[in-house]
């Protein structure tokens, strides 16, 4: 209950209209919906039915509750299914990172707020959307890596992270490393690392079943790379996009959002230092720096576009902010203490407003799917609009078939 309620709040008040009026985002209808009608339920479990080429990667709990909400239930309630699955693996993420986490703090308000970092850094992009639970799973098995003692909880976890997306399995390594050094012999650690060997040969079929001319590793990518290493470094503190377009028109930084990203930079770097100086300074380099960068560059060289991202920036956000308070733990200086508490706390507060700024991925003007589905003509096929829907934009949506009789 100490982590339930407060991330029920946190997402309801966010903006209600995702639970009381739930939304199908992009892929999740276009791509894992469409391809889940009248599809077997054995389906779910093939890594070449990712229903488009260039997906280059097994996704079993989209797959899972895609084929729930389009063949179990009735197809106007799919988006229900979709948000509320969603939010379980959110909600689960939440769980899993407060119980990895709680035995290196005494102060159970640092892990609460550690443990909701994952709500309050992402983007309302992937916020409560099927496409979004690889996101999560790889923030959620940072922290994994990080527990003292694995437990089942945590051993379920990593078979949906593992098999939901491939940018878990950029931590496999890690995992693999620790099981090396172990010497406590955790059994269910190295479950987690079969499961994680296991799922790695899926999703390299998954990846050569791929339409080789759709593949994102395209050498003229690679100027994106710069911008997109930037990009997934930081969170977005500011707004400095126009929230009702979906590519913003204002590329450049004004000096106050430099000096935000200034200061957070400084801040990283500063706490690095202080962790690397402390007694547990090998676990935390092989269990969470190297982890976290590793992560972060090779997400985004496999990002769409390497042009990475506030999606892809997720875990190292969540995990950035793990060093951090890990930095201010250790500092035993008061006033230095008391100095990076106000910078970190400054910088976060910051953030508030544009947490709560989902305009951009869920406009109350747009057509709601529920309705849609009710209304359509159960004759023939109806195209389904889903989110989003920006003007001058192409259209997001599906074709549903005609009601069998």
């Amino acid at each position: 209950m100490q982590i339930l309620f407060p991330a029920f709040l946190l997402s309801f008040f966010r903006e209600p209209l995702y639970f009381s009026k739930p939304r199908i985002w992009a892929e999740d209808g276009t791509i894992y919906l469409n391809n889940a009608i009248d599809n077997s339920f054995w389906n779910i479990f093939d890594p070449s039915n990712t229903g488009q080429s260039e997906i280059n990667y097994y996704s079993f709990y989209t797959n899972f509750f895609s084929h729930i909400s389009a063949n179990i239930i009735p197809i106007s309630y799919a988006a229900h299914v979709n948000t509320y699955a969603s939010f379980v693996f959110q909600i689960l993420t939440c769980i899993v990172i407060y119980n990895s986490i709680f035995y290196l703090f005494k102060n159970k308000y640092i892990c609460i707020f550690l443990a909701l970092s994952p709500i309050f850094l992402s983007s309302a992009e992937i916020w409560l959307s099927l496409i979004s639970v690889q996101f999560w799973g790889s923030t959620g098995m940072i922290f994994i890596l990080n527990a003292k003692k694995q437990n089942i909880l945590n051993l379920i976890y990593s078979f949906l992270a593992f098999f939901t997306g491939s940018g878990s399995l950029f931590l496999l390594p890690f995992f693999l490393l620790k099981i090396i050094k172990d010497k406590k012999k955790d059994l269910i650690l190295n479950f987690i690392s079969l499961i994680g060997i296991t799922a790695l040969v899926i999703q390299i079929k998954s990846f050569f079943d791929s339409d080789a001319d759709s593949l994102r590793f395209q050498i003229d990518f690679l100027k994106n790379l710069p911008k997109g290493l930037v990009s997934s470094l930081f969170p977005r503190f500011i707004n400095t996009s126009n929230s009702y377009l979906p590519v913003s028109l204002n590329s450049t930084y004004n000096s106050f959002n430099l000096l935000i990203i200034f200061l957070f930079i400084l801040l990283v770097c500063i706490s690095i230092v202080i962790c690397l100086r402390t007694k547990n300074s090998e676990e935390i380099r092989f269990n969470l720096l190297m982890p976290i960068f590793s992560y972060w560059l090779l997400s985004t060289i496999s990002s769409m576009n390497m042009s990475g991202g506030e999606r892809y920036g997720l875990p190292v956000y969540c995990g950035l902010t793990f060093v951090i308070l890990l930095a201010i733990k250790y500092q035993k200086n008061k006033v230095f203490n008391l100095i990076l508490v106000f910078i970190f706390s400054s910088i976060y507060i910051l953030r508030i407003p544009v947490f709560f700024q989902t305009i951009k991925f869920y406009d109350p003007s747009w057509l709601n799917w529920k309705e849609q589905v009710e209304e359509r003509n159960l004759s023939t096929d109806t195209a389904i609009k889903v989110f989003p829907q920006w003007e001058n934009f192409p259209s997001w949506q599906l074709s549903l078939p005609p009601l069998k009789k």
